[in-house]
């Protein structure tokens, strides 16, 4: 019975020595960011609250406080985890800081999906980049960007492998995989700015294709902060491979339309947008 009673201590001393000092236990692989203002300018101020996770997903809590003497409104217009775009947020993925009156303060949430996480491979949030939009009644508004880091950060961030096929100063395309009748391409920001992307002028074997009449994927006003990743993927549907009589993918074009604010400073928002076209992109198959 005693070496019974000293095995079961033995044990249990160990088990709670495990629980406790194991890296890999949940405890050691919680993403925790520190509190801290991350913009204080333009009489408004943005400060980082903190992270949290349920089963599913992430939520980043800020405080938005309007310093001016008008009413000011504060929106997540984009983000990128470990440098991979989002490319749209949901509606039921953030609560912004809408019409806040002068001298008010407002909560900021964002919802960073475990389904966004999985598609780009990701294990662990080490950065955040945050595109956020001021706004005040008189048509004025500002980009701001600003990169949060959390205790996971060891600035090395995963790209999936890819091979180009475009790039310019501001824009490069390469080519990921085809599978079935979707062909992946990495789109990344080099343009130094935010910008939004849409996909136009697609053709698929010299056929005009359609993206809004015949994708299963939306590929418009894709939002990417500077220096980010985004996986596009491009969808043929199978009733236009059907009409056209395609039976083999074998080339796809499109050209790439980007929208940016000329210049980073407060400006009206209307006719201050730069479009940006590139060249024809092609891709074909071996």
């Amino acid at each position: 019975m005693k070496w019974l009673n000293k095995s079961l201590i033995i044990f249990f001393v160990c088990f709670l020595a495990g629980t406790i000092i194991n890296p890999n236990s949940t405890e050691a692989a919680v993403v925790k960011v520190k509190k801290q203002v991350i913009y204080n300018k333009d009489n408004a101020k943005i400060q980082v609250t903190g992270i949290t996770k349920n089963k599913k997903d992430y939520e980043l809590k800020f405080i938005f406080y309007n310093n001016s003497k008008k009413a000011m409104s504060a929106s997540i217009e984009s983000y990128a985890i470990n440098n991979m775009s989002v490319g749209s947020i949901g509606w039921d993925d953030v609560q912004d800081a809408d019409d806040v009156r002068a001298g008010n303060k407002s909560l900021i949430k964002l919802k960073i999906n475990n389904s966004f996480m999985k598609k780009n491979h990701i294990d662990t949030i080490k950065k955040i980049d945050l595109v956020i939009i001021l706004s005040s009644g008189d048509n004025e508004s500002v980009d701001i960007q600003k990169t949060i880091k959390t205790n996971k950060d060891n600035k090395k961030y995963s790209i999936v492998k890819s091979k180009k096929i475009y790039s310019d100063k501001r824009i490069s395309v390469s080519y990921i995989k085809k599978d079935g009748n979707n062909i992946y391409f990495l789109i990344k920001n080099t343009l130094g700015k935010y910008m939004d992307i849409t996909f136009e002028s697609c053709s698929v074997n010299d056929w005009s294709y359609s993206l809004s009449k015949y994708a299963s994927d939306s590929l418009f006003d894709i939002s990417m902060p500077k220096g980010s990743y985004y996986i596009a993927k491009f969808n043929v549907g199978k009733k236009f491979m059907n009409e056209c009589d395609i039976k083999k993918i074998k080339k796809i074009g499109f050209v790439i339309i980007a929208e940016t604010d000329i210049i980073n400073l407060v400006i009206p928002t209307d006719l201050k947008y730069a479009e940006i076209k590139t060249d024809e992109i092609t891709w074909s198959a071996k």
